[in-house]
Formats: structure tokens, C-alpha cells, sequence
């Protein structure tokens, strides 16, 4: 059996933290660009009907 070092086990558990991060980061990040995005077109069309 391999001898796990704490170093690792370290290493592990910020990978692990850093993946359920980004888990419910990304969705949020997702929902508002594309919020952005459709506000964006909608100032464009506005601004198209005005000029």
C-alpha cells in the first residue's frame, strides 16, 4: 500500500472545494451573461428604432 502523505491529501481536498466552487459558480456566471446578452440586444434594438 501506498504511504499518502499529508501534502497530498491537502491538495485533494482543495481540488475537491475548488470543483464544487466552480460547480455553483458557473451556472450563476452562465445565467448572467446571458442576461447581459439580452439586455444588450435589447438597448441595440432600441437604439436602432430611435436612430
Amino acid at each position: 500500500m501506498a504511504k499518502i502523505e499529508p501534502n497530498n491529501n491537502r491538495k485533494i481536498i482543495a481540488l475537491t472545494v475548488k470543483s464544487l466552487l466552480t460547480q455553483y459558480t458557473l451556472p450563476t456566471r452562465l445565467e448572467q451573461s446571458i442576461l447581459g446578452n439580452k439586455k444588450a440586444k435589447l438597448s441595440t434594438n432600441l437604439a436602432k428604432k430611435l436612430f
